[in-house]
């Protein structure tokens, strides 16, 4: 694969798109750091996405509007039908346990104690993982801001990320000290995130911002706080900072050179979360956001329940 034309600054722009500006650290590692059998898979198999007669998207057009319409330039006519957002509800029910089969009723319980909009609630997926010297950052960072937080933990790269979390990968007395305090949950594994991210506690999302809990997260009116890992996670973070000003970029990446300051962590919580006029601009651009996507599916012009019609008439469905 031949080398990426990185300007001096680290900066790439893309020559189908020349006034998108990507950073370095912005791309994927598969693109700027992986090894040869997995870059030349990608490099295969990419160009057989242009092959296809149609696309159907997990977004709503009004979301997305500059990424669809590069979307549809770059596949040259192919129809684009975005449907989203694809987001499962709520269980309604009271129960002890949520439909993927864990326990939530120590989360929920918890949350019920706390100041509305208060928490911040973190989580990296079921497939990503920080560091374990970032998660020692991440730690500090949570404990000098004060705010209480649900933090889904899972082992640091280098490990099994399904396997059993140790202790000794967060600072010594750090999980003893939230629950004493009453300031934090560590939840090891598994957590119910649609019910958290719907509790009235919750203030803010920090995630891998990942396309489902990007989502689930504006769907639910939750800021987000982003720290991208892998895959199109970059990109989410950049669209949804520069062209909603929903989210804020605590730290970028998981590789021994992506630096994470908790200083930083604290200075972005703050203004997602703080009293400042900058923090309730964000949330009124997310509270925007939300009716965006609740809008989509109106029976009267929503734009997605419209473009699903279209794919049903273009496959001879209705």
């Amino acid at each position: 694969m031949p080398a990426l034309p990185f300007g001096p600054d680290g900066t790439l722009r893309l020559p189908e798109h020349p006034t998108v500006v990507i950073h370095r650290s912005q791309l994927s590692p598969i693109f700027t750091c992986g090894d040869e059998r997995s870059t030349a898979y990608h490099r295969r198999h990419m160009p057989r996405g242009y092959l296809t007669n149609a696309v159907i998207s997990n977004t709503v057009e009004e979301l997305e509007p500059t990424g669809l319409a590069m979307l549809r330039r770059t596949l040259g006519g192919v129809p684009v039908w975005p449907i989203g957002p694809l987001v499962r509800g709520v269980p309604t029910s009271v129960s002890d346990k949520d439909d993927d089969g864990g326990s939530d009723g120590t989360i929920l319980s918890w949350l019920d104690t706390q100041r509305p909009s208060s928490v911040v609630y973190i989580s990296f997926g079921s497939q990503n993982t920080i560091r374990a010297n970032q998660m020692a950052e991440l730690a500090a960072a949570l404990e000098s801001t004060g705010r209480p937080f649900v933090w889904v933990v899972r082992p640091p790269v280098g490990f099994d990320v399904n396997g059993a979390f140790r202790d000794e990968w967060l600072p010594g007395g750090f999980e003893t000290r939230a629950r004493a305090g009453g300031r934090g949950l560590v939840v090891r594994g598994w957590a119910p995130q649609l019910r958290i991210l719907a509790h009235a506690a919750t203030g803010a999302f920090l995630s891998h911002c990942g396309w489902n809990s990007v989502l689930e997260s504006l769907t639910h009116g939750a800021p987000l706080l982003g720290w991208p890992l892998a895959a199109e996670q970059f990109y989410n973070v950049k669209m949804l900072a520069e062209e909603w000003a929903a989210c804020v970029e605590v730290a970028r990446g998981n590789l021994e050179s992506s630096d994470v300051e908790r200083s930083r962590v604290v200075e972005a919580m703050e203004k997602v979360m703080g009293d400042t006029a900058e923090s309730e601009a964000l949330r009124r651009r997310v509270a925007e956001a939300r009716q965006v996507l609740s809008r989509a599916w109106a029976e009267d012009g929503g734009s997605s329940r419209a473009a699903l019609h279209d794919f049903f008439k273009a496959m001879h469905l209705l």
